[in-house]
């Protein structure tokens, strides 16, 4: 098998180091998401949420959604 050029290889190295960090910054994004998504999914199971959801939707006037 042949051996590509110096200058090729540098471009090889260079496109596989963007890929490296692309996938680290994929990674935390994903970590960052799924963080989010259990925060708000307990927020809308919790009791006191789905207390309040259950006043506004009868229509009283003393509800305050937690945030």
């Amino acid at each position: 098998i042949p051996i590509p050029p110096i200058g090729l290889q540098k471009e090889i190295v260079r496109i596989l180091d963007t890929f490296s960090e692309l996938i680290v910054e994929l990674q935390t994004e994903l970590t960052l998401r799924k963080k989010q998504y259990e925060y708000y999914l307990n927020m809308l199971l919790s009791e006191e949420y789905l207390k309040e959801c259950i006043k506004r939707m009868k229509g009283e006037k003393d509800y305050k959604l937690p945030h």
